[in-house]
């Protein structure tokens, strides 16, 4: 019997990763390939993948989230940079309540130190340049949501 309690923790984390991945991807779109966004999507996509695995593991479909076209879009790209480090932390505070929530958090607990130990470290650096958020990267992938 699957723990109902582990699937909604999973459904909560995978719909964060993805709001995530689909606000840097608006932000790219209008501002360009920015640093520190497209590392983020790169780096989204990681824990999305890890947690799709865990639904396939219990044998049961993640919902749809939809975000794109729900989200708002900062109105400079130095917001995008805040709003990034925002959410990084909050993805940590994020995992910190759903490990409570599974009794198999292996997974989940690579996920929250990744954010908490390489992707919140890897955005901060944007807040204290002057040009937070307008120095751009070359990577057309992330603008594709490719990986």
């Amino acid at each position: 019997m699957v723990d109902q309690g582990a699937v909604v923790a999973r459904h909560e984390a995978l719909e964060d990763e993805d709001r995530v991945r689909a606000t840097c991807r608006q932000v790219i779109e209008t501002f360009g390939p920015l640093r520190p966004i497209v590392s983020i999507v790169e780096a989204e996509g990681r824990p999305a993948e890890a947690l799709l695995a865990q639904f396939r593991r219990i044998g049961i479909a993640p919902q749809p989230y939809n975000w794109p076209g729900r989200v708002t879009t900062p109105a400079a790209p130095a917001e995008a940079c805040a709003a990034a480090v925002l959410a990084k932390i909050e993805n940590t505070a994020m995992y910190d309540g759903l490990l409570a929530e599974i009794t198999d958090p292996e997974v989940m607990l690579r996920l929250k130190e990744a954010s908490q130990e390489r992707h919140l470290p890897a955005v901060q650096p944007g807040l204290a340049r002057e040009d937070c958020g307008t120095r751009r990267t070359s990577s057309v992938n992330a603008v594709n949501g490719e990986h």
